[in-house]
């Protein structure tokens, strides 16, 4: 296998290849990926969306020939946090936001790695749009619990949590939050920043460790302890429930959608 393309709701990617190593990223439904390396039950691989780097058990993934990687553009984005569908022998599977599949037929089926699905549900026309602006699609997250390397609903950190909402909206950004940094227009001024704007926060060496997406003038959207709202300003984000700012601002950028 050269190549593979992600056949299960979420596959966890790993550090290393065993189960007890780091969770570093996810890879949704419909996720290509590249093989790099194997070891045992084990493959290296990366992401050709974001060339993001990992480890996962091979019985998650489904193997594909070069040739049958699609253009990511050509694929739809599902929009629900939580999408239901069913394969061949009508057993239910349930995929995430942001997983691609390419465009059904009329009965709202498709197939990948030759393998048939079908919506579950007949307006799933409407689980192929985006809402009208990337801050309500953030709000369907909301309350959705942390989890380091996580990229859905089930659990989400910052970086997965803004990647996923911009590719729901049809862009791609990096995997992590000091990469997603190095994209967009930089906004020099807080009063100048509108929503949708993306919002970086350093620890205190200056280095970039979280992201959230601005709500409006004085509120940010983001994925701490769970996906919540809370209050922002010059300083940075402040945490009303514990009466304290938790993240250092260090710089806005707005990538045009």
């Amino acid at each position: 296998m050269k190549s593979g393309v992600t056949t299960v709701s979420l596959i966890p990617m790993r550090s290393a290849a065993n189960e007890r190593s780091e969770l570093i990223n996810q890879l949704v439904f419909g996720d290509y990926f590249e093989l790099i390396q194997t070891h045992g039950k084990w493959l290296k691989v990366k992401s050709i969306e974001d060339n993001y780097e990992g480890w996962i058990d091979r019985q998650m993934a489904g193997p594909i020939t070069e040739e049958d990687i699609p253009d990511l553009n050509d694929l739809h984005v599902i929009q629900p946090v939580l999408c239901e569908l069913k394969d061949e022998q009508n057993q239910i599977m349930r995929i995430v936001a942001g997983s691609r599949i390419p465009q059904p037929d009329l009965q709202g089926g498709f197939r990948l790695r030759n393998k048939q699905y079908t919506f579950m549900h007949s307006d799933f026309a409407d689980f192929l749009t985006p809402k009208s602006h990337i801050t309500e699609t953030a709000k369907q997250f909301l309350n959705s619990p942390y989890l380091w390397g996580g990229k859905s609903i089930l659990g989400i950190d910052c970086s997965g949590f803004i990647q996923i909402i911009f590719r729901m909206h049809g862009h791609s950004l990096p995997r992590d939050a000091s990469q997603q940094v190095d994209f967009g227009e930089t906004i020099c001024f807080r009063h100048d920043a509108q929503a949708g704007d993306l919002a970086f926060f350093q620890n205190n060496k200056g280095k970039i460790v979280h992201v959230g997406l601005i709500l409006n003038q004085e509120h940010i959207i983001h994925a701490s302890g769970k996906v919540r709202i809370d209050k922002m300003d010059h300083s940075g984000i402040y945490n009303n429930e514990i009466k304290q700012y938790t993240h250092e601002l260090s710089v806005i950028k707005r990538i045009s959608l």
